[in-house]
C-alpha cells in the first residue's frame, strides 16, 4: 500500500480492482501507480505520496494541520487587533474633527460679539 494526501476524490481502475481517495490522508494500492490518471494526478498535484509507515506519515500530517490551525488562530487575533485599532483611530479623528469644528464656533461666536 501506498501513503498519499489527496486535495481531490479521484477513483482508479485497474482490470479487477477499483481504489478510491478521500480527501486527506489514505492508502491506495501499489498497483495505481502504473495508471495514467494516477501519474496526471501526481503532476497536477491532487495528489502527493510519502514514503514511511502510515503511523509516522500521519503524525507528519497532523502536526501541520495543528500548524495550521495555530496560524489560523493568530491570523485572527491580528486581524481583530488591526480592526480594534482602526476604531480607535476613526474614534480619535472624529473627537478631533468635533474639537476643530467647536473651536471654529466658539471663534465665529467671538468674532461676533466683537463686532
Amino acid at each position: 500500500m501506498m501513503n498519499c494526501l489527496a486535495n481531490k476524490i479521484l477513483e482508479f481502475k485497474n482490470e479487477n480492482e477499483k481504489a478510491k481517495t478521500i480527501i486527506g490522508f489514505c492508502q491506495l494500492p501499489d498497483w495505481v501507480q502504473i495508471d495514467l490518471y494516477f501519474k496526471a494526478a501526481i503532476m497536477d498535484g491532487s495528489i502527493k505520496t510519502f514514503q514511511g509507515s502510515s503511523n509516522s506519515v500521519m503524525e507528519n500530517v497532523l502536526k501541520l494541520e495543528e500548524k495550521a490551525a495555530k496560524l489560523r488562530d493568530e491570523t485572527k487575533v491580528l486581524e481583530e487587533q488591526k480592526e480594534l485599532s482602526n476604531t480607535s483611530k476613526i474614534a480619535t479623528e472624529g473627537i478631533l474633527d468635533n474639537i476643530k469644528f467647536d473651536d471654529l464656533l466658539a471663534e465665529k461666536s467671538k468674532n461676533k460679539k466683537q463686532k
